[in-house]
């Protein structure tokens, strides 16, 4: 609202004053409107007659799509439509509050320099470490690279351990040949397989055509 409603209000006899400094007996007054009495009101056009004029929305929707506002306006990022008929309703037009600083305000350059240096500074005893932090501790997440390195190493051998398998050197020499034979030689597909092949078609065929006949 551009500007608040005003009533007259009476006063009562003791505030009017005596003498000289007798007030009126009314005085104009600010009217606070309930939150529940405020409506939004939008100008469309009807299209019958073709006019602009006031409509009260009572049903709003927030949908797509999502404006990044400027900093420091608090318009919503949301895009507000007219439930059932999905007719945007654009947002007052806001502009940042502009912050000029004071006297009592404290400058970027206050708040941001480092006031805080810790005492122990590198290079330290290394039992300072142990006795802040416990070494043998079950959820540690810190831990030296010599150690890191150990557990890696120790990681890669029973990994190997596990995949290596117990060869006599005749036994690794007729695998090595078996393997060399089966990359050397193509795949051949023998008699016996084709007849059971052969087989395995004609069963299907003459299924095929039994089901055929029945239906």
């Amino acid at each position: 609202m551009e500007m608040p409603t005003q009533v007259d209000q009476q006063l009562p006899e003791y505030a009017r004053g005596k003498g000289e400094e007798v007030r009126p007996p009314y005085q104009a007054a600010d009217l606070p409107i309930p939150m529940a009495n405020i409506r939004l009101v939008v100008p469309m056009r009807d299209d019958k007659t073709n006019e602009v004029r006031d409509i009260i929305v009572r049903h709003l929707r927030g949908g797509e799509p999502i404006v990044e506002r400027e900093h420091g306006v608090s318009t919503p990022k949301h895009t507000r439509y007219i439930e059932g008929l999905d007719i945007e309703i654009p947002w007052p037009e806001a502009q940042p509050e502009d912050y000029k600083a004071e006297e009592s305000d404290t400058v970027r350059l206050t708040v941001e320099e480092r006031t805080y240096v810790p005492s122990i500074n590198p290079p330290f005893p290394e039992s300072v470490i142990d006795e802040l932090r416990d070494p043998f501790h079950r959820e540690r997440s810190r831990h030296e690279q010599a150690f890191i390195d150990k557990k890696l190493k120790e990681d890669a051998l029973e990994a190997w351990k596990k995949g290596r398998r117990l060869l006599t050197p005749r036994a690794e020499y007729l695998e090595q040949r078996a393997k060399a034979n089966r990359e050397s030689q193509p795949a051949e597909v023998s008699d016996n397989l084709l007849q059971l092949i052969r087989q395995e078609q004609l069963r299907t065929l003459g299924r095929r055509k039994l089901e055929a006949n029945a239906s």
